[in-house]
């Protein structure tokens, strides 16, 4: 199936395409990209629990310069950091990307986008972004909401403060000694 049948069309978006005639031509595309296709993902995870949804639209920004932005989603399962257990999460992600890394440096416009990297053949590994997209997106500390997790904020004990700690002293005085 080419680019311009598939764009518009609620599919499997494509795994590879060429950015720039995509951004040139303005195509849009909305689909799934199958779960077995996002191994880093499923690593970094307890399970996926069902396809990405993806929408791309490809065009150009007000100074000219092509781009592509995009927003992913997938249910996966992690594992709450506080109580153990797994629990569902929406991982989403929103990205947007300079289609040409001449075009973009030409136009002085490094500091506003990334640039796809592009493969021999000039093509862009779509799913390798979309994937990319969606670990930069997990959370750093996965855990439930408090209301449904089997540990509650009462008996979660963090340490206590000393009001009036005696002062030690510089734990470091006695190097000054050896320095003698």
């Amino acid at each position: 199936m080419t680019d311009e049948a598939n764009a518009g069309a609620a599919s499997l978006i494509p795994e590879k395409l060429d950015p720039v005639r995509c951004a040139e031509k303005r195509l849009e595309y909305s689909g799934t990209v199958k779960r077995q296709f996002l191994t880093r993902l499923a690593d970094m995870t307890e399970s996926l629990e069902g396809d990405a949804e993806v929408s791309i639209s490809f065009g150009r920004d007000p100074s000219g310069v092509f781009i592509m932005k995009g927003r992913a989603s997938v249910p996966v399962s992690l594992v709450c950091e506080r109580c153990g257990e797994p629990f569902s999460y929406s991982l989403q992600a929103d990205f947007s990307y300079a289609c040409s890394a001449r075009q973009l440096k030409e136009l002085g416009a490094e500091d506003i986008y990334d640039a796809v990297e592009l493969d021999e053949f000039g093509d862009l590994s779509l799913y390798g972004i979309i994937e990319d997209e969606l670990i930069l997106a997990l959370p750093m500390v996965p855990k439930h909401d408090i209301s449904e997790c089997s540990v509650k904020d009462d008996i979660q004990v963090f340490g206590e403060v000393k009001e009036d700690a005696p002062s030690e002293g510089n734990p470091f005085a006695g190097l000054g000694k050896l320095f003698k």
